[in-house]
């Protein structure tokens, strides 16, 4: 079964033609879900999860006023059933659930910490 997403994933890769970052931020971060359905590309405080088999953006999440305007890397991570999407606003995790196309969750960081590297425990 995976290895079956996995040659999907490949040919719709090979079959992309139309598909191009030109015009995009910057990217600093590409992950591949899990689930190894979307990619998530990230940079200069934006993160874009596309469907690679739909030819499709499933959403774009901005990142804070000063991610952007100082080109700041904005770090994120898949769940580990790709459900969800777990990234840094500021001061902030945000987790947006990417079957429901909506803020799942909001973690207020400590004062002046900030989340430098985001990741899920192996049972999510």
């Amino acid at each position: 079964m995976g290895s079956d997403n996995s040659s999907n994933m490949k040919e719709a890769a090979r079959n992309q033609a139309d598909f191009s970052l030109e015009g995009k931020e910057d990217i600093a971060w590409i992950r591949v879900s899990p689930n190894q359905k979307v990619v998530a590309f990230g940079g200069s405080g934006i993160i874009r999860v596309y469907n690679p088999l739909d030819q499709q953006f499933i959403v774009e999440l901005e990142g804070s006023c000063y991610q952007k305007l100082h080109n700041a890397q904005t770090t994120f991570a898949f769940s580990p059933d790709s459900k969800f999407l777990a990234y840094r606003w500021d001061d902030k995790v945000r987790v947006y659930n990417l079957e429901e196309r909506r803020a799942e969750k909001e973690i207020k960081l400590d004062d002046g910490q900030r989340a430098r590297t985001i990741s899920f425990s192996p049972d999510g």
